[in-house]
């Protein structure tokens, strides 16, 4: 039965498209035209690629459609249609959009009735074949293979992926091959029984037709249909990008490289998508456009230049800009948003508007140059605003956007701050082509009294690390003053003479700059971390922290309580309690005294001895200085003269402790666990990079670098014998040392510990080709992430500069792991692994017994 009709009248030269809503929820379009030599008839289905649902990237809409356009139905065989289809005049198609699906034949005026038949029966009856199944599912893959070979249909989907990251506008609508080849009949017949209802059809015919003729066979067709209700559409209307970001990509078969540029906006729903579209419009339509002119004709920054302004339906859109250009993208992509900026306070002027208003609106008519044209153009129509003359309404309203919409829509979505770009190339490892400056190694500079300087570009140009290495941590103590160096650690940067702890703490905090202390068994070090923008400012305050370093009672006490805590509470660490026993029974003062100190050492420390310990580490330590800064000029304007300032200072000579012989001992921990640290102190300290690489390998093969593997991790922790195997390089002094700990279960300390031993003897009488390979890729890593942050960067240049008097650069790390074989390792261990220590830790009684470490 029908519900309603509408006829609208249409001010221009065409059909005027008369509307019937049926009660359940069908509509039909009639575009009456007593000139038209032909008849179209068409059937559009709400339901596109994003509507897929649990099939999303299956391509079901589209796969879909190449069943049931042509397809067999309950009714007939797909031979049948291609007869039918034949007798009428040939002409049917389909197509499908991420919205939407549309099928149409062509036909005389004469014989609708048998293409609304015919389109009727495929779009409510389909029910193909299992041959036509498998032969459509390779029509679809060949699609695909051919859509490979576009350039401009890839490049337009990796950045709908990238852009549309958590949405559904990500997936090309004709999903993906191994989806597709998943795909089954039960698949798309559940689809297609959802989604195929008569609240989701729209009907449109036009040519020399009777409206009230078609709606009584659409009536008894469509309008028969059972009411059902479609599925809720997906809609989201919130933006998901708030920061900027850049990517490249490379795809062997361009020849030409692309930039691509987006800024997210509105749906199309927006009242901000007339002065949006116009913007793009005025910004790349032509040859005579602002942009193609600006960057093709007179910089000569690009060959071509297209923007648009898209704004589906159902999410965000996106302002785009695509240039040609074999000049430096970051460079392009700069000028094209300095040119955009300079339209967030300066007003396009009336002319550009006016025109471009103008040719929008000739565009809308030149646009239907057939019936067939007017006819998706209407089903497109009620698609997205339920009104056969919605385009005509867009049409129109671009003649009232003012400049002022313009400027506002600039300032409102095209910031840089908002700015998604995408470089697409053949090669894009080429530095030229992505804009990267040619990567500065670290230089190492010497002042002239002593002071080394280590200059390296920042990993994030928007941060300014500084780090002073001072050489000698706890040697610099004595008995009595052990746990000053700890203390003093925690109170550098605290607080400067002339200044409270307040004023000078919140100078750093203020501008988000980090300011920390530490102290190592060689070594004090004291960094500071900033944004760009506020470390030179902060630099001359930084270097007080040292020059003009200031304690009171107060803050020293309250240092003091929180060290003497942190004392008190080492005993809930089995570690640190294993370790600091290890080093008070195998080494000599001052390697035997805990790092943090003991209550006894460091309760007597007062605020004149503090004072004096970090006045005497400024004075007379060897220095290392790390500076870390895209643009290290200012910072070192304001430094060389503080750093210039200190005496030469000698070079400082690291204490060895004196080693015990080797032994085999075992001790009590307070918590109830069993421990094994086994201590390979080298006979010889590490002075050329390849010892230093040949050291990490046998950490790696008995081990693994940063992450648990290696023989231990599989002999011990696959056989769940312990908790935790690690080894873990070490440096006392001069001497350096291996240390390998487990932590296990009392009754398995002495298995775990023969396992660790015969590991090592293993390793030494051999390992296979694989288990070297695999410990050479984890030291290469182990170096690449020694650069990724900037802290431990820094920190293994200035142990480079120490131990190797130069920094190496990943190919030479990389050449020296590829030459070291077999042999150099198992000689390395047996020329420098002579002193083992073990110590065991909560030995049962049943397991106490004298042992001899291999």
């Amino acid at each position: 039965m029908v519900s309603m009709v509408v006829v609208t009248v249409v001010a221009i030269a065409a059909p005027a498209p008369q509307v019937t809503h049926f009660d359940n929820g069908a509509t039909l379009v009639v575009l009456p035209d007593a000139n038209a030599s032909i008849a179209s008839s068409y059937v559009f289905i709400r339901t596109g690629a994003i509507f897929e649902g649990q099939w999303l990237g299956h391509g079901l809409s589209h796969y879909l459609e190449h069943l049931v356009a042509g397809g067999s139905t309950n009714l007939k065989s797909e031979a049948e249609y291609k007869s039918i289809i034949n007798q009428l005049g040939g002409a049917s198609n389909a197509y499908t959009t991420t919205d939407h699906t549309a099928y149409f034949i062509q036909s005389s005026s004469e014989s609708v009735d048998t293409a609304l038949q015919v389109l009727f029966e495929w779009v409510t009856q389909a029910n193909w074949t299992n041959a036509e199944f498998e032969r459509e599912k390779g029509v679809v893959l060949k699609e695909m293979d051919r859509a490979k070979r576009n350039v401009n249909r890839r490049i337009y989907q990796k950045t709908q992926a990238l852009f549309y990251k958590d949405s559904p506008y990500r997936h090309p609508v004709i999903g993906y091959h191994e989806s597709v080849r998943k795909t089954t009949s039960q698949d798309l017949k559940q689809y297609y029984r959802v989604q195929y209802v008569p609240e989701n059809m729209v009907i449109v015919v036009g040519g020399n037709v009777s409206q009230q003729a078609l709606v009584k066979a659409v009536k008894s067709t469509f309008g028969q249909l059972k009411a059902m209700a479609s599925p809720i559409r997906y809609q989201n209307n919130h933006h998901r990008i708030l920061s900027k970001s850049h990517s490249t990509h490379q795809i062997d078969s361009l020849q030409s490289p692309r930039i691509v540029i987006r800024y997210p906006i509105v749906t199309f729903y927006d009242d901000d998508v007339y002065p949006l579209d116009l913007l793009a419009f005025i910004f790349g339509h032509s040859d005579q456009s602002l942009m193609y002119q600006e960057f093709v004709v007179k910089q000569k920054l690009a060959t071509s230049v297209r923007v648009s302004s898209i704004t589906p339906m159902h999410d965000t859109g996106y302002f785009e800009i695509v240039l040609e250009s074999t000049h430096p993208p970051l460079q392009v992509i700069d000028q094209v948003q300095s040119f955009i900026n300079q339209f967030s306070w300066r007003r396009i002027q009336q002319r550009h508007i006016k025109t471009a208003a103008q040719k929008k609106q000739a565009a809308f008519i030149l646009s239907k140059m057939s019936l067939d044209d007017q006819i998706q153009e209407v089903g497109q129509a009620m698609m997205m605003g339920q009104d056969p003359l919605f385009f005509q309404f867009y049409a129109q309203s671009f003649g009232q956007v003012q400049s002022k919409d313009l400027t506002r829509v600039v300032q409102q979505y095209l910031s840089e701050s908002r700015r998604q770009s995408y470089v697409f190339s053949s090669k894009i490892a080429q530095k030229e082509l992505l804009n990267q400056p040619e990567k500065k190694p670290p230089s190492l500079e010497v002042l002239p009294n002593g002071v080394q300087v280590i200059h390296s570009p920042s990993i994030n140009p928007q941060l300014v690390r500084i780090t002073l290495h001072f050489m000698g941590g706890i040697q610099e103590e004595t008995p009595s003053t052990n746990g000053i160096g700890f203390l003093a650690s925690q109170l550098i940067g605290k607080k400067i003479k002339g200044k409270s702890r307040e004023a000078f703490q919140t100078l750093f905090e203020a501008r988000g700059a980090n300011v920390d202390a530490t102290l190592t068994h060689n070594s004090l070090v004291y960094s500071f971390q900033a944004p760009a923008n506020a470390a030179v400012e902060l630099v001359p305050q930084f270097m007080k922290g040292m020059t003009r370093f200031d304690a009171d009672d107060v803050l020293l006490n309250e240092a003091k309580t929180q060290l003497l805590t942190q004392i008190q509470k080492k005993n809930e660490d089995w570690f640190s309690e294993a370790y600091d026993t290890v080093k008070a029974n195998m080494a000599t003062p001052p390697y035997t005294f805990p790092l943090t100190g003991t209550a006894d050492t460091v309760q007597p420390l007062t605020v004149d001895q503090v004072v004096a310990y970090v006045r005497r580490r400024w004075q007379s330590s060897e220095l290392v200085v790390g500076i870390q800064a895209a643009n290290p000029g200012p910072i070192i304007a304001r430094m060389f003269p503080i750093l210039n300032q200190r005496a030469n200072a000698q070079p400082t000579v690291l204490k060895s402790p004196k080693l015990s012989a080797p032994k085999s001992a075992s001790y009590k921990l307070n918590q109830a666990v069993g421990a094994v640290i086994r201590v390979d102190p080298l006979a010889t300290p590490i002075t050329s990079l390849r010892d230093h690489i040949t050291f990490k390998l046998v950490d790696a093969l008995l081990s693994g670098m940063r992450y648990p593997s290696g023989l231990l991790h599989h002999r011990l922790r696959g056989a769940q014998l312990v908790y935790v195997v690690h080894a873990l390089p070490v440096q006392w002094g001069e001497s350096h040392m291996l240390l390998t700990y487990a932590l296990t279960e009392p009754h398995q300390v002495i298995q775990v510990s023969d396992i660790i031993n015969e590991s090592v003897g293993d390793i030494q009488a051999g390992f296979t080709s694989k288990q070297l390979a695999d410990a050479k890729s984890q030291v290469v890593f182990d170096y690449l992430s020694t650069q990724a942050d900037m802290a431990s960067q820094m920190a293994y240049y200035i142990q480079s500069v120490h131990q190797l008097n130069a920094i190496p650069t990943l190919e030479e790390v990389t050449r020296l792991v590829d030459n070291i074989q077999m042999a150099d390792i198992q000689r390395f261990i047996k020329e420098q692994f002579q002193l083992p220590h073990e110590f065991t830790f909560n030995t049962t009684p049943l397991d106490d017994r004298t042992r001899i470490v291999r």
